[in-house]
């Protein structure tokens, strides 16, 4: 499938994309969607550090929608963010993919 994040869409090609960073409204307080996040020690009341932001990539046309994590390789693997690291098979190399 075609990354929308080039500026057209993979459904019906029209190009033009609107790039978003979805919030959440908790407690009053917006809150970046993340892909995970940790607590952070401040003084007052508990604050949640995001870890990849998450982005949406909409068609304007249709309104077909892609996420994507930004900066995916920062994002730490660990039981403090609630994450793991699921590894598939070995990416193809050689000349033959």
């Amino acid at each position: 499938m075609e990354d929308i994040r080039k500026g057209v869409c993979p459904l019906c090609w029209h190009n033009q994309v609107i790039q978003g960073w979805p919030l959440d409204f908790a407690s009053g307080m917006q809150n970046p969607l993340a892909l995970a996040h940790v607590q952070s020690f401040v003084t007052g009341p508990r604050q949640d550090k995001p870890l990849g932001p998450l982005l949406t990539y909409t068609c304007r046309r249709c309104g077909y929608t892609q996420w994507f994590v930004k900066d995916p390789e920062t994002v730490p693997i660990d039981e403090k963010a609630h994450t793991r690291l699921i590894e598939g098979r070995p990416e193809p190399g050689g000349p033959y993919r």
